[in-house]
């Protein structure tokens, strides 16, 4: 953008804007009219001719802008300014999450140990290769491990899925291990050099359209001592940044895994597990720094305190189940929850889903699946029949 010396503007504008620093667009447009008014001391009529010639070079500039409602409603817009959702690869999260993933964005995922992190990770990074018409946007997915080796059998074992649906709606078949790029980083440099190299090759010939991490925590966390608190931050908030920045210029959406830490803070969402129904205060790790940076934050648990909580209801059908059929519910498929902590276009909620051979897979409605897994445990009539004659 042009220095404002060469606006044609009258020369005590110029000076003043000038003395006051206002050298260029951003700078000028980032202030009210009454905000220039005090640093150049001009008067109100001159301000507002400052602004409004700074507004023209902006909107000369050849660069293509949008209104709110054009967004809306998708009018008239370019690709590049509309937010676009990535299938999760399940219809009934797609829905919990109005369509999926955003792209571009940062989402945040994060949950303690088990509870479903990496399988959801690692369906994204094939849901992303399928078919606009599936909900894909038919792109590949860097994944970056830093801890341990990258889950590759178990990434084979959830492909079958995919490949059915395409089958399922004749389309052109994928090699979807192809499409999954690995990279390992063990120490923050490493990712650092993957970022700033290895990335911006792979972004912009648009052969990814999603770059997961997994997991930010473990690094950060681990290289970092308590006296090192602002260090990391400032790192951090940097990172984050980055991040940002590369999604906006290459269209790309990013996934960070994240850990929890327990918390004495009320204000904090509960996690509750075990068989006695205890209730754990967790927050996402890295603090307020990594906070502010992301736009989408998952918090995904386990709720194994489900089917119980059904047992110990008076009121229940299934109170009064013999402690033999009880013992069987540890044989029964976890229930893991998805909750909404933090997005701009969606309300804090919660969803639950099972993970299976295949992948990860949501509940429509969760107490009317618990009670179909719990009428297993209660003896049929033939069975109650049998035990009467028996005993006669």
């Amino acid at each position: 953008m042009e220095d404002i010396t060469r606006w044609e503007l009258p020369p005590r504008i110029i000076r003043a804007a000038t003395e006051a620093n206002l050298r260029n667009c951003d700078k000028i447009l980032t202030l009210s009219v009454g905000d220039i008014q005090r640093k150049t001391n001009l008067s109100q009529s001159d301000s507002k001719l400052l602004t409004k010639t700074a507004s023209k070079k902006v909107l000369g500039s050849g660069k293509q802008y949008h209104s709110a409602l054009q967004l809306l409603r998708r009018e008239n817009c370019s690709p590049t300014a509309m937010t676009k959702v990535t299938s999760c690869g399940c219809p009934t999260l797609d829905r919990f999450l109005r369509g999926g993933i955003l792209i571009p964005g940062l989402t945040e995922i994060a949950g303690e140990s088990a509870s479903g992190k990496t399988q959801f990770c690692l369906q994204l990074s094939l849901a992303v290769q399928l078919p606009y018409k599936l909900g894909g946007l038919q792109s590949g997915a860097v994944y970056i491990c830093t801890e341990g080796s990258f889950p590759a059998r178990r990434l084979h074992q959830m492909i079958p899925f995919f490949e059915n649906r395409l089958k399922e709606h004749q389309l052109e078949s994928i090699k979807f291990s192809d499409n999954v790029y690995v990279e390992h980083a063990m120490t923050i440099e490493e990712l650092q050099d993957i970022m700033e190299n290895t990335l911006p090759r792979l972004l912009s010939r648009g052969e990814v359209r999603l770059v997961i991490i997994d997991s930010i925590a473990a690094l950060f966390r681990s290289e970092f001592d308590i006296k090192e608190a602002a260090q990391r931050a400032t790192q951090l908030h940097k990172f984050g940044r980055q991040l940002l920045r590369y999604g906006s210029i290459y269209d790309t959406g990013f996934i960070c895994v994240n850990q929890v830490s327990d918390t004495i803070d009320p204000r904090t969402f509960d996690v509750q597990q075990g068989e006695k129904n205890i209730v754990r205060s967790v927050i996402p790790a890295l603090g307020l720094a990594w906070s502010n940076v992301v736009n989408i934050r998952l918090i995904l648990s386990r709720c194994e305190y489900l089917y119980n909580s059904i047992i110990k209801n008076d009121d229940s059908e299934f109170s009064e189940l013999t402690p033999e059929s009880v013992r069987f519910i540890s044989h029964f498929p976890v229930i893991r929850k998805m909750k909404v902590l933090l997005a701009p276009h969606l309300r804090m909620s919660e969803s639950y889903f099972l993970v299976d051979g295949l992948g990860i897979k949501g509940i429509e409605n969760v107490t009317t699946y618990i009670e179909s897994q719990m009428r297993k445990l209660k003896p049929s009539n033939d069975d109650i029949n049998q035990g009467e004659q028996m005993h006669l």
